[in-house]
């Protein structure tokens, strides 16, 4: 029997590798006193959109690794907002030009913003 899908908006454990002689080697199977010349934290993250996506962060030690994934993990679940069928366009519409502000040049931003206005009041 599979195994359920996460529920939207949360993650998997997260696994460790370092990075030995050039490869990526999971945390278990480095043997003592390897040097490690660098860390990978991953995990997966299943988003409001029901896509599962493999997320990772890596850093010089293993703490920094994993702090830096968890922060990441934690905007991503505080930026989501799960749409439903009472969600009106406007609402909707503000929310992808949030994502569009961060994500975009500016010139994009205005672009759509400018088109939504448009939408919304008729040209006014």
């Amino acid at each position: 029997m599979a195994r359920p899908p996460l529920p939207l908006g949360t993650w998997g454990s997260i696994r460790i590798h370092g990075r030995v002689d050039g490869e990526w080697v999971p945390k278990a199977e480095i043997p003592a006193g390897t040097k490690i010349t660098s860390w990978r934290a991953m995990a997966k993250y299943r988003a409001h959109d029901g896509v599962t996506r493999q997320m990772e962060r890596r850093s010089s030690s293993e703490t920094k690794a994993r702090r830096s994934l968890r922060e990441a993990l934690g905007k991503l679940v505080s930026q989501q907002t799960a749409l439903d069928s009472g969600t009106r366009f406007k609402d909707a519409a503000a929310l992808y030009l949030d994502q569009i502000q961060t994500r975009r040049r500016g010139t994009t931003y205005d672009r759509y913003k400018g088109r939504l206005a448009l939408t919304f009041h008729g040209g006014r």
